[in-house]
């Protein structure tokens, strides 16, 4: 009979042995993470990963998996306490016990930090309902900034660029995601902005109805031979405006083309101007204060923005990317020739590229330019300009002169002369009808 005690005791020994074993490493292998598995970040590249078992370390047995996962229903768990809430899904609920006893730590730490007193109940009641707010609402403010991270990934490596500018520029639009110089610094990526997706097809100039909106369709080139010529309806009536539009001049010292203003409700894809004079007649040459646009120019002359209203700007746009290469910006046949300036953008998305221009008799504006905003010249001429582009760039890391040449006008700002494009274009006026 001892000797039987003595095994029924011996055994129970074993059996309690054997359950507090149990829960340890239940502790250590379910409950509480390996220090391997407390690193959610991935390595960057380059970067090698120790391995999650050294040489030598003692580890227990893994454990052999229950041949059903245990059930816990929400009324096993300890009551919630005043003020915090729990979602039972089945196995889970949204406050555990270790979240919870977390919470209530931390609370407590905090509390000690500042007082002496041991934290209220009621005061820790209010801070687990402020925790359990935390956790309902947090993860969806977090997979926001993600999202944004990403956006701001893809514009850093073009991928939105090639997509679609539109987009690109209302993903610039956002606060920290430009500037973009890799893009705009480089030439060959950035003229992808205004490739044409359609097929060209050619309309005569000289005969465009009255409502020129229709013989404009997607892909169509307007075609203007050496004279001059008024464009009063151009992108007035159609909503949105066609995408890959061109005008098309014979020269920049032969096509006259007054156009008093461009606007539309609608975003603009790849408008362009080529090979010739514009006079935007005592108005902007855009007025796009809705949608997004890109905009090129190629061997054109602009004048007449300089109207001393409003921003007296060539270009009062949203979201906008430009390209101009080979042109002449230049104020003084405006009404108001102190006040002209290359463009009035409020938006980061501003994304330019000017190559070989000369800008002269003008405000450039580069201090009005929204923190992210990119504009790159390029070996363009500054020529009695009233402002200071290379010092209002200092400091910009988005607003870059390269090779540029800067002469700042030196007479009397209380007496800018106004100049008369008769000299450039004679008899301009009467070819018009105007006296």
């Amino acid at each position: 009979m001892q000797a039987r005690a003595g095994l029924v005791i011996a055994a129970a020994i074993g059996l309690t042995a054997g359950l507090l074993a149990g829960q340890v490493w239940e502790v250590l292998a379910g409950e509480a993470p390996r220090p391997a598995e407390l690193a959610t970040t991935s390595p960057g590249p380059g970067v090698e990963r120790a391995p999650v078992e050294a040489a030598g370390e003692l580890r227990a047995p893994e454990p052999a998996p229950p041949a059903e996962p245990e059930r816990r229903r929400v009324e096993d768990e300890p009551a919630a306490p005043e003020g915090t809430s729990r979602e039972a899904a089945d196995d889970e609920v949204l406050i555990g016990p270790a979240l919870e006893r977390h919470a209530r730590e931390g609370l407590a730490a905090g509390w000690a930090e500042l007082r002496g007193d041991p934290l209220p109940d009621e005061r820790e009641r209010e801070g687990l309902a402020e925790f359990v707010q935390l956790v309902e609402t947090e993860p969806r403010a977090i997979g926001r900034r993600l999202a944004e991270l990403q956006t701001k990934r893809d514009v850093a490596e073009g991928t939105l660029a090639l997509e679609d500018p539109i987009k690109l520029l209302k993903a610039l639009a956002e606060p920290g995601v430009g500037p973009v110089l890799d893009l705009a610094g480089d030439p060959e990526r950035f003229g992808e902005l205004f490739r044409r997706e359609h097929p060209a097809s050619f309309a005569a100039g000289p005969r465009l109805p009255l409502q020129a909106d229709e013989a404009v369709e997607d892909g169509t080139v307007v075609r203007f031979p050496a004279g001059v010529f008024e464009l009063k309806t151009l992108m007035r009536h159609k909503h949105p405006f066609p995408r890959d539009v061109a005008l098309q001049g014979a020269g920049m010292n032969a096509t006259l083309l007054v156009i008093p203003e461009l606007s539309t409700r609608g975003a603009v894809r790849s408008f362009a101007i080529r090979d010739c004079t514009v006079h935007t007649d005592d108005n902007y040459l855009f007025d796009l204060r809705l949608e997004p646009a890109t905009l090129e120019f190629e061997r054109v002359r602009l004048v007449g923005f300089d109207v001393g209203a409003g921003g007296s700007c060539l270009l009062g746009t949203k979201e906008t990317a430009v390209r101009m290469a080979d042109c002449i910006v230049s104020g003084g046949y405006g009404r108001n020739p102190r006040y002209g300036t290359l463009f009035d953008i409020r938006t980061p998305a501003l994304l330019g590229r000017f190559e070989r221009c000369t800008f002269q008799w003008m405000r450039i504006g580069l201090s009005r330019a929204r923190p992210g905003a990119t504009v790159v010249f390029a070996q363009c001429k500054f020529q009695d300009v009233y402002d200071d582009p290379v010092a209002d760039a200092e400091d910009r890391t988005g607003l870059v002169l390269q090779d540029c040449l800067v002469v700042p006008y030196e007479g009397d700002m209380g007496a800018v002369p106004r100049r008369d494009l008769e000299e450039l274009f004679p008899g301009w006026r009467a070819e018009l009808g105007r006296q």
